[in-house]
Parts: C-alpha cells; structure tokens; sequence
C-alpha cells in the first residue's frame, strides 16, 4: 500500500498503420520532483528511461508519438506531457508491422492485492520479420523485448538535475470502490513483469514466453 506521494496515470501514445494506440501505466511519487509541474517531470523521466527501449521493440512502421501524465490523487491538477523534439519516432526494426490484433501483452505483477488486481499493457507494432503465423522468434523476445522489460521495472528517476522519484504501480478497483478516492490505498508496487506474444493468422493464439521475477529494491 503506498505510504508517500501523489499517483499518477502515465499514458504512452503510438501511431500504427491502422490507428492511434495508448500504452496505460500508473505511478507513485516516492520523493516529489524538482519540477515545479510534477506531471511534465514523469513525463519527461519516462522518455528518457524508456523511448530507446520501448522503440527498439516495435516496427519502423509505428511510431512514438510521446506520453501524457495525469495526477490522480489530487483534483484539478493541470496535465503534463513530453513529445519528443524532433517529432514521432518511429520503431527501430526495418519492414512492415503485424496488424495492432497481433501485440506483446504484458502482465504487471504485484503482491498486495488479489491476482485479479495485475496491471496489463497491450502493445501493437510486432515487427513482421520476428514472427511467423503463431509466435514471436526467441531471439527477438529474449533481446528486445526483454530490454524494454529491464528499462521499464526499476524506480524512475526525475531528468538530471531533478531528483524526484517515481515507482511504476497498479491500481486495485475493487479498493477504489470500497473506498472512494483513496488512490494512494489503492496502490500496490509492481515487482515482476511477465509478458505474452498473441500472434495469429484466422485467429489469435497467446504464447507465453517470459515471466521476469525481478524484486523492485
């Protein structure tokens, strides 16, 4: 449960070739930022964190566009967001992407509520040259993959030189509903972060392939 600190709701924005797509993630302020709009210092950290990552898994055929923050814990806060200066940044690997059915899922763990409390983030952009018509090639979810997973699970740390500290976290409904507005009650620590590949052709088929046991320290 979180002790200390605001909780925001960090949406990662993509473009692929059908549509707009959102990445969703939840955050706690561990030590509030330097900057004096705290939703633009996470915006700005998880770029710097996770741009690299995120973009080094996904086809040159769909693009970051960047993230927005939202406060969840205190009313009326304005939203902060971070684009990328040069503009979208497309994925990193040459070629067409999968159609936005076919998605790396990943599972958030956590150990404070039930199972059913785990967060998930679908993310489209499966590069067509790591996979055929049911999985994802080894190699691609043993590197990539596997590197946005590593970027993604430590504590996030405020642009230098800021030093605010943000933890990724999941959200439990059910909390919310038996107590309204309690956000920061309402939080629990990811520690592991497990993921899937759904690939079909007539129909999707899951794969699980990795299940990262990784304590946040």
């Amino acid at each position: 449960m979180a002790e200390v600190g605001d909780v925001y709701a960090l949406q990662v924005k993509l473009e692929t070739r059908e549509k707009q797509a959102t990445l969703n993630f939840h955050y706690l302020e561990l030590t509030p930022p330097d900057d004096s709009l705290d939703t633009e210092a996470l915006a700005a950290a998880w770029d710097f964190a996770n741009r690299s990552s995120l973009t080094g898994m996904l086809s040159e055929e769909c693009r970051y566009i960047g993230v927005n923050v939202y406060r969840r814990y205190t009313k009326g806060s304005a939203r902060g967001q971070y684009r990328p200066p040069g503009g979208a940044v497309p994925g990193a690997i040459a070629g067409d992407s999968l159609p936005a059915s076919c998605a790396i899922v990943m599972k958030l763990g956590q150990t404070l509520f039930s199972p059913e409390s785990d967060g998930q983030v679908w993310i489209p952009g499966i590069p067509e040259s790591v996979a055929d018509s049911t999985v994802v090639s080894q190699a691609h979810l043993d590197g990539a993959v596997q590197a946005f997973i590593d970027t993604l699970l430590p504590n996030l740390p405020e642009v230098s030189p800021g030093t605010g500290v943000f933890r990724i976290s999941v959200l439990s409904r059910k909390w919310l509903d038996d107590n309204p507005g309690d956000w920061p009650g309402a939080t629990a620590d990811v520690v592991t972060i497990g993921a899937k590949a759904t690939i079909g052709t007539n129909r999707l088929r899951a794969q699980f392939f990795r299940r990262k046991k990784t304590v946040v320290p």
